[in-house]
């Protein structure tokens, strides 16, 4: 039988009687519904009928649901006499592609629990059955939620286009370390650092970093077998990795240096003297070979090595100091203390013995069961976390975050849960998630990703509002993937097109190659004109910024608000401090990631939904603290304001009722995306720009240059670049790879992650290229040019000729290069900039000047 369906209400308003009559027969199923609401759900494009060749009526699928999180199925029915010919499949196909056409995450039916055929109709269709709602249905039966989960959604709504983002290919050269005899020796001895020793060689050996040994360890080992005869010792001789021989002329100089800061004035001839020049020897094999590290337990090394590391990069380490630089955890206050609840008390506790969840995991069944290796596993250099969620005395959900990667560039997370629902379930799984994000964004991670349970959907639709997407990979059975773009705290004029080109790797979606201007679209909504597939989009900021988050797009043109906030509410509110409250509220409040701020209903035209908020500390001297993202505006009563946002705020009734005006309403103002500022920006500076006039008694309105500047000194971010004069044929070798340090003989103005633009003097007098300066190294020629002649694109004779008679050079690490589309010839920046003159050494490039507008439109 052929069979159509019939969406546009002038054809399905003739079969109303047909559906009127089908679901009052059927009431027990769908309750009770009047004519009145299904010509709404008709007109409103929400019911649509299926019909034979003919005409006739055979069923119809009623939906609603929040798009695009959501499609709800609210009625689905087949006329007895067409069942068992493929109607149902047929109305749930089309449901389907309206869905994944719409960008939704899952399909949803509600069922009522004692309706048994209708439940395994749902799980026929690949529907998975979930917790019962909190709430029963209007007939006072149980009704059990059901998901199907649909394709991955697209950033862009409206529109079948795929969003794949692929972690990044992991470099393939390991950060490498050299171990002393004496570390080897401590591992087989049992000595008192054992333990430690033994998880460093065992997270080398699992291929986290190398671990080398010198020839000199070498000779030292055979020393050692004569006195013991240990089978250990030819293993580790014939198994260990060795660094190249090199020639005693090529250690000799560096040798005499190390002896000089590690044993000044000790004796050649004393009893201890050989142990010493093999210290000497390790450093220098070491210092030669470029390693990052050496792990020692002799202290006199130890002692010096700050010194060490200031003179020759090298980083000494003990066995403790290893573990310690390359484990510690970052805190990120998370709450810990218990929530009430009728199962009992419900907490976040850190796991410290793995003994403490195995009986979690294996209540979960095989194939979860399987993923408590990967989530147990120790890792010698992973930031870690592990933490387990209790109601009562039972764990109801395990939450372990580690990274991974060869360079522990990726952050993964993992959230496990027990099918049964448990109080503050949600809530408790925001604040989890939060916490995952503060460690991605502390740890600077350039992949991340979050994996949680199938029938999670709850969950997965948490992760989705924070900018995650379902991943296409399947590493773990049973677990869902989801991935998200990492990206700087602050996306400006300044690091755009950096962004754009990751964005665009990630996502195959085009932002326009210039910053746009701050602009909304004739439904007065905030948007970026985007491009994708050869054709062009309208992409809402709100959107993009959740996608991106936790940063900030400060687009030109952009304004914010500035409101006040007292110390102790911003202790609460914002930092989620772990310190007794000052005001009494719900503990699941500072739970939230979106909270709220309420105030006096005035000033309302000043806020706009996802427009910038900056949050002044009054009283305390700080400044504006911090910054985060409007998410609603509302005028409630004071009723109204401790039913709907209590939960999401810290003020008690008594000081929520001193803000409500004559009318008793107030304002009530929700965000999410806090950030604290690493600088916070004290009044007076406020002052001098233009902000905090009247000492921020009330909230204030701040101009787009108002807003930059906080955010740029807040955040710590460069507000210039800086422009250098390089010759032609040392500017050939930084575009090719030959030439990777710069030498100068005066100090560099900025150090660590500065674009410098470089201007090729005559014959070719124009801006040609950019770098990136990455870090700053001061030492005496001498041993610059050691450490760095074969990255300095230089010969001897030229590099003695420039630091002659200098007694302090500055090497410049460059990395990245890029050259730019069209050359900014001499005559353009002069026309630009009146009165350019090529720098000597360098000069500013403000980020608000016209020579970097012009010089980012070349890129």
């Amino acid at each position: 039988m052929s069979l159509h369906i019939l969406k546009k209400p002038s054809e399905i308003i003739d079969h109303l009687h047909a559906i009127k009559k089908a679901t009052d027969a059927n009431k027990d199923i769908f309750g009770f519904m009047t004519e009145g609401a299904y010509r709404d759900a008709i007109k409103n494009n929400k019911l649509w009928v299926a019909v034979n060749t003919q005409g006739v009526y055979l069923g119809h699928i009623m939906h609603g649901g929040k798009i695009p999180q959501e499609v709800r199925v609210f009625q689905i029915y087949v006329a007895e006499c067409y069942r068992g010919i493929g109607v149902a499949d047929f109305l749930l196909e089309e449901i389907t592609k309206y869905a994944e056409d719409q960008s939704c995450l899952n399909l949803r039916a509600d069922v009522a629990s004692d309706l048994n055929s209708a439940m395994k109709f749902w799980q026929s269709r690949g529907f998975c059955a979930l917790a019962p709602r909190k709430k029963v249905n209007t007939t006072g039966r149980e009704v059990l939620l059901f998901y199907k989960r649909l394709s991955t959604p697209s950033l862009i709504p409206n529109e079948p286009l795929s969003l794949s983002i692929l972690s990044r290919s992991a470099a393939t050269v390991l950060e490498s370390y050299v171990i002393d005899l004496n570390i080897f020796l401590t591992l087989l001895k049992n000595r008192e650092n054992e333990e430690i020793i033994s998880e460093i060689m065992q997270a080398s050996m699992a291929g986290e970093f190398s671990i080398f040994v010198t020839p000199e360890f070498q000779e030292e080992l055979r020393r050692s077998k004569k006195a013991i005869n240990d089978p250990i010792f030819d293993l580790a001789e014939k198994t260990l990795p060795v660094l190249d021989v090199l020639h005693d002329s090529e250690l000799y100089a560096i040798e005499e240096e190390i002896r000089g800061i590690v044993f000044p004035g000790r004796n050649k001839e004393s009893k201890s003297a050989k142990n010493n020049e093999s210290d000497i020897r390790h450093l220098a094999y070491c210092i030669q070979h470029s390693k990052v590290g050496f792990i020692t337990e002799e202290k006199a090394m130890l002692k010096v090595k700050h010194v060490l590391k200031d003179r020759y990069g090298l980083r000494l380490y003990s066995p403790e100091d290893f573990k310690v630089e390359c484990t510690e955890s970052i805190n990120f206050n998370s709450f810990d203390t218990p929530l009430a609840s009728k199962e009992g008390g419900v907490s976040i506790q850190n796991v410290k013995k793995p003994l403490e969840i195995e009986l979690f995991f294996k209540g979960l069944g095989q194939t979860i069961g399987l993923l408590s290796n990967v989530i147990l596993k120790n890792s010698i250099r992973g930031i870690r976390e592990l933490k387990s969620i209790t109601v009562g005395d039972n764990v109801q959900a395990v939450y372990a975050s580690n990274t991974a990667g060869v360079k522990h560039d990726t952050l993964e997370g993992f959230f496990v849960s027990k099918s049964d629902n448990f109080t503050y379930r949600e809530i408790i799984f925001q604040h989890i998630l939060e916490l995952f994000m503060r460690h991605a964004q502390a740890i600077k991670a350039s992949n991340i990703k979050f994996y949680i349970r199938e029938e999670d959907f709850d969950f997965e639709k948490s992760c989705i509002l924070r900018g995650f997407v379902r991943s296409k990979e399947t590493v773990y059975p049973g677990m869902i993937a989801l991935t998200k773009l990492p990206c700087p705290l602050l996306i400006s004029k300044s690091n755009w097109i950096e962004f754009t080109e990751v964005f665009s790797e990630h996502t195959s979606i085009q932002p326009p190659r210039i910053i746009p201007d701050y602009k909304c679209n004739i439904d007065n909504q905030p948007i970026i004109h985007v491009a994708q597939g050869g054709r062009d989009y309208e992409f809402k900021l709100f959107e993009l910024e959740t996608f991106l988050s936790p940063s900030v797009m400060l687009l030109p043109k952009r304004n914010a608000v500035m409101l006040p906030i007292g110390p102790g509410y911003s202790e609460s509110l914002l930092v989620r401090s772990e310190e007794q409250l000052p005001f009494a509220l719900t503990e699941d409040a500072i739970l939230r990631f979106e909270r709220a701020y309420f105030h006096k209903p005035r000033n309302t035209k000043m806020f706009e939904k996802g427009m910038p908020i900056l949050f002044y500390e009054s009283r305390s001297g700080r400044g504006v603290v911090g910054c985060a993202r409007i998410t609603s505006i509302e005028i409630v009563s004071f009723e109204n304001a401790l039913k709907l946002y209590r939960k999401q705020g810290v003020l008690d009734s008594k000081k929520l009722a001193e803000q409500i005006d004559k009318n008793g309403n107030v304002q009530v103002i929700t965000f999410d995306n806090f950030k604290v500022f690493s600088a916070p920006v004290p009044l007076k500076r406020l002052h001098e720009l233009g902000c905090a006039r009247a000492n921020m008694v009330g909230p204030e309105k701040l101009s787009f240059e108002q807003l930059s500047t906080i955010l740029h000194e807040g955040t710590s971010a460069n507000t210039r670049d800086v422009l250098l004069s390089i010759q032609p044929n040392y500017v050939n070798k930084i575009l090719n790879g030959k030439k990777t340090i710069e030498l100068r003989k005066k100090p560099f103005p900025i150090n660590g992650g500065v674009r410098v633009w470089i201007y090729t003097t005559s014959p070719v007098c124009a801006v040609e290229l950019y770098v990136v300066v990455s870090s700053v190294d001061e030492d005496t020629p001498n041993n610059i040019w050691k450490r760095y002649k074969n990255k300095c694109g230089i010969s001897k004779e030229d590099f003695d000729s420039y630091y002659n008679n200098s007694k302090v050079a500055y090497a410049l690490h460059l990395s990245h290069p890029k050259k730019l589309n069209s050359r900014m010839k001499l005559q353009e920046l002069k026309d630009v900039f009146e009165n350019f003159t090529p720098p000597q050494y360098y000069r500013y490039v403000q980020h608000n000047s016209a020579l970097f507008n012009r010089l980012i439109e070349k890129i």
